[in-house]
């Protein structure tokens, strides 16, 4: 029911979402001071595509320290089409640690050595007071599809940001600068790794609930990379 009224809702705003400039291929988003660093090059990368949809999953790196508990991703979703389609995902507004929800358009799986889902707890369990909290955490999800979803032309594409983890009372309310970040990556932590070797994919899902037809969105498509291998060290 939820992907029903993500697609009725995308379609609703069609009409009054720009469409997003193309992001380029070797720089960063602009920091402040106006200028850009160079992305971190990608050590791995998995990609797959289904009708205008392609998606592409990148890793700068594929050894991690299970001390750590984080790994480093991009997500990004591109249009092959020739007809524009309307995005939104959390991960693209709230961060990457949404690609791990149930349920969610743009998707993260994590499995362990032993081919089990990988276990996760976000590192923190509270949030600091409410008059610090940036706008997107103070909407509904419908609100969050009104106001940020967007629409994505043919040969565009979108990734999720660059991000290092840090305290939300430290972001939100002190503004702390954020710790060293790989640039073009985003940092989700709060895995509970045992050394081995470890999976992860990507995936996209804009299929209709069962039941319930297409309602003209050229991105109904479900489509996931393959398996992408990566080391957690001692």
């Amino acid at each position: 029911m939820k992907k029903l009224l993500l697609a009725t809702s995308l379609l609703a705003f069609a009409a009054c979402k720009k469409q997003p400039a193309p992001s380029g291929p070797k720089l960063g988003a602009p920091d402040a001071g106006d200028y850009t660093r160079e992305l971190v090059p990608a050590a791995a990368t998995v990609t797959a595509s289904s009708g205008p949809v392609k998606i592409s999953l990148s890793m700068p790196t594929t050894s991690y320290r299970a001390i750590d508990g984080s790994i480093w991703v991009r997500f990004t979703v591109e249009n092959i089409g020739e007809l524009p389609f309307l995005v939104y995902g959390d991960a693209l507004v709230l961060g990457a640690e949404s690609l791990l929800k149930a349920g969610a358009l743009m998707k993260l799986e994590v499995l362990d050595s032993d081919g089990d889902r990988a276990y996760f707890s976000p590192p923190e369990d509270h949030y600091p007071p409410v008059e610090c909290w940036p706008e997107a955490y103070l909407l509904d999800f419908a609100e969050r599809v009104n106001k940020y979803a967007f629409t994505l032309g043919p040969g565009k594409s979108t990734s999720t940001a660059s991000y290092s983890y840090q305290p939300r009372f430290e972001a939100w309310c002190e503004k702390k600068p954020p710790p060293t970040q790989r640039v073009g990556f985003a940092e989700i932590r709060g895995f509970q790794f045992k050394p081995g070797v470890h999976t992860v994919r990507s995936s996209y899902n804009r299929t209709p609930p069962k039941g319930s037809r297409n309602i003209g969105n050229p991105d109904a498509v479900r489509v996931a990379t393959p398996w992408l291998r990566f080391e957690v060290l001692p």
